[in-house]
């Protein structure tokens, strides 16, 4: 079944809240190779911790012993399936990504796509043969359903080398959650369609995502498309963040000079170029806001538009793009 919804296991309890951590401290907001800051994302004013996945080129953590696959289902023995999102670059080629996606396919250093679909001018789906999914965004985003911490450490490392003009390490940003199917969930077309209009009329979509876990209705693309496209957008926005925090913290010496003691004791030609990086930063996040808006194929297939705008609110997007 596409999203690997095996036979109904025993039940699990909800995924705790992750634990929310200190504000980042002074070496976390030095400027990078790119001038960017690594500031964590917020959610309702706290900061969520990031979710580790380590880098592309260390060594991959022990794994558990994976159990014997039946055809047409993959680990159908988990309750619940890890979906994560990772901003890599600022934007991606998603045709060079799917031709070295297939050329790392062949070598079995990432699993085999057995279909590659191009959904709209910026997305783009790896249905992978064991069912999983895995969308890229050409924004900078990749969404991961299924994939462990290996397999997602080397899709990074498989589009870092297909890229090559990648956000530096420490800027990369990282969320996660988890999946399952819902214990109503209706894997056919009609279903999807009922699942969807009921959604719509009576607003269940937003007792399908809690606690950081996804519940699905249906098996459809087009239904984890909805979540994936918010999922991409959030840690986008993340990035966004890092770089109005920096040049914030780089600028704050100058207004705090200017409250103690009435002047500022720096070159007039640094404090001119500060300004200017701080209005360039400005027009950038003006001509990139659009990737942040609801995308036209969720207007086109609004059938699972309550779920996308469910995970919108969840991941607090509106509130974080306003501030």
């Amino acid at each position: 079944q596409r999203l690997g919804f095996g036979p109904p296991g025993p039940a699990a309890g909800p995924v705790p809240r992750r634990a929310a951590r200190a504000s980042p401290s002074a070496s976390e907001s030095a400027p990078s190779a790119r001038g960017k800051v690594v500031v964590p994302m917020r959610r309702q004013g706290v900061v969520r911790p990031r979710r580790d996945l380590g880098s592309p080129d260390s060594p991959a953590e022990p794994t558990p012993p994976e159990e014997e696959v039946e055809e047409g289902t993959w680990m159908a023995s988990w309750e619940h399936k890890p979906c994560n999102a990772l901003c890599l670059a600022d934007e991606l080629d998603l045709e060079r990504v799917c031709i070295a996606w297939s050329a790392a396919a062949e070598q079995g250093a990432v699993p085999a796509a057995r279909a590659q679909r191009r959904l709209c001018a910026d997305t783009c789906v790896l249905e992978l043969e064991d069912g999983r999914l895995v969308f890229i965004f050409g924004f900078g985003s990749v969404v991961c359903w299924g994939l462990g911490n290996d397999e997602v450490r080397r899709v990074r490392r498989l589009v870092r080398r297909s890229v090559g003009d990648m956000l530096p390490l420490e800027d990369v940003e990282c969320d996660s959650m988890t999946y399952s199917a819902a214990p109503d969930a209706d894997c056919t077309a009609e279903g999807a369609m009922a699942a969807a209009i009921d959604t719509s009329l009576d607003g269940r979509a937003s007792s399908h995502l809690s606690n950081d876990h996804i519940e699905l209705v249906t098996d459809s693309v087009d239904e984890a498309l909805a979540y994936s496209y918010s999922f991409a957008q959030s840690v986008k926005l993340a990035v966004f963040e890092k770089v109005v925090d920096a040049a914030i913290e780089k600028a704050r010496p100058i207004p705090e000079a200017l409250a103690q003691h009435g002047e500022i004791e720096m070159d007039e030609k640094l404090v001119k170029m500060q300004m200017g990086a701080i209005f360039v930063t400005k027009c950038s996040m003006t001509l990139q806001s659009d990737i942040l808006c609801t995308p036209e194929i969720i207007w086109e297939n609004d059938e699972f538009n309550a779920q996308y705008d469910s995970c919108r609110k969840y991941l607090e997007l509106g509130k974080r793009v306003e501030i």
